[in-house]
């Protein structure tokens, strides 16, 4: 049996995550930006559009897997959507810490504005994959959330995700590190841009992830 789990935001009553680099939201490892790839790829196959990468939302997804792994919010009825009491970590970064057991979904999903401070004025909806072994990689994390029908109604604008709002997607972002993987998908067209991969963007070890490499605002 896969050891491998999968959680996706359902809302019920409203239907509303490693850094990359030096900071979050500079760019996209090679992971990071293979699953990006991965999922629009998926989304053609299916013929729907791609959903532009956004800076925004990459920054979250960035954050939420660095304090999964960091911190670990995670307990008996917190799962991977929930975030630490850690949330005042560099310069005009700032989140407020949730456990999400399925009825706290608001908490959650205000995440993308609390992150960008207010620059990403939308809320964002996450889907998460992680793995009992020390890394997943983007093809794994892509066939668990395609083997969960939730997950699967995200990253393809089905079921409650079909409605006009949230059809086609906005923005996209992603986050990776060690055995977490975490996709953000949102409603508005991200202000700040997209991002690149780090290879793009810098020409040192950024881009291999190595949590040697990040610079002293990442706690």
């Amino acid at each position: 049996m896969r050891r491998i789990a999968a959680i996706v935001i359902l809302a019920v009553v409203a239907v509303a995550g490693t850094p990359a680099a030096e900071d979050p939201g500079v760019c996209l490892t090679d992971d990071e930006a293979e699953l990006l790839g991965l999922i629009n790829e998926y989304r053609a196959d299916n013929s729907l559009p791609p959903i532009p990468g956004s800076k925004s939302l990459s920054q979250v997804g960035q954050w939420h897997v660095w304090d999964l792994v960091t911190n670990d919010p995670v307990g008996v009825s917190c799962n991977a959507h929930s975030w630490s009491e850690y949330g005042e970590t560099a310069p005009d970064v700032y989140w407020t810490a949730v456990c999400y057991d399925g009825t706290s979904g608001t908490h959650m999903w205000n995440k993308p504005a609390q992150i960008s401070g207010g620059a990403y004025n939308s809320s964002g909806y996450e889907i998460s994959a992680w793995s009992w072994g020390s890394y997943i990689s983007p093809a794994l994390a892509l066939e668990v959330w395609q083997d969960s029908s939730p997950h699967n109604d995200v990253i393809l604008n089905q079921g409650i995700w079909a409605t006009n709002t949230h059809n086609p997607w906005a923005a996209m972002g992603v986050g990776m590190l060690d055995n977490y993987a975490v996709v953000w998908f949102g409603d508005l067209t991200d202000p700040a841009g997209t991002t690149m991969a780090c290879s793009e963007v810098f020409s040192d070890d950024f881009e291999s992830g190595n949590t040697d490499d990040w610079s002293a605002t990442v706690p």
